[in-house]
């Protein structure tokens, strides 16, 4: 099992350009940030060290998001709200919320949310 604290070496850099802080993995940009906000970036590759990074990066600059997948579908918590992860997505570090540069999550997307929401959490009426 990986080391969630710090940041893997393996085919991994960390650089820091035009005031952001970087995390590569190959030639991938998985995590960029600086004091205002934070990108997660798969480049397509949705694997289980790209994940890993990705929360070593939140774990070693104490970024406050876990990355996390059910299924086959990925999930961000950033301080509590759980999203449908999707390449290149903003989170704002000040007021603990995001942005999608792209289109709204698919309805398969928001079913396997769902289903893995009822499926995990007591829902009380």
């Amino acid at each position: 099992m990986p080391n969630l604290s710090r940041i893997g070496r393996h085919a991994t850099t960390i650089s820091k350009q035009d005031g952001y802080t970087i995390v590569t993995l190959h030639k991938t940009n998985v995590v960029k940030f600086n004091d205002e906000e934070i990108i997660l970036n798969s480049g397509g590759w949705r694997t289980v060290t790209t994940k890993t990074r990705m929360n070593q990066a939140s774990n070693q600059f104490n970024l406050g998001y876990l990355v996390f997948q059910t299924v086959s579908v990925w999930y961000v918590n950033f301080y509590g709200i759980i999203f449908n992860f999707r390449d290149n997505v903003k989170l704002f570090r000040k007021k603990a919320y995001y942005q999608y540069n792209s289109s709204k999550p698919s309805i398969d997307e928001n079913k396997a949310f769902f289903n893995w929401f009822k499926d995990t959490c007591e829902v009380k009426h």
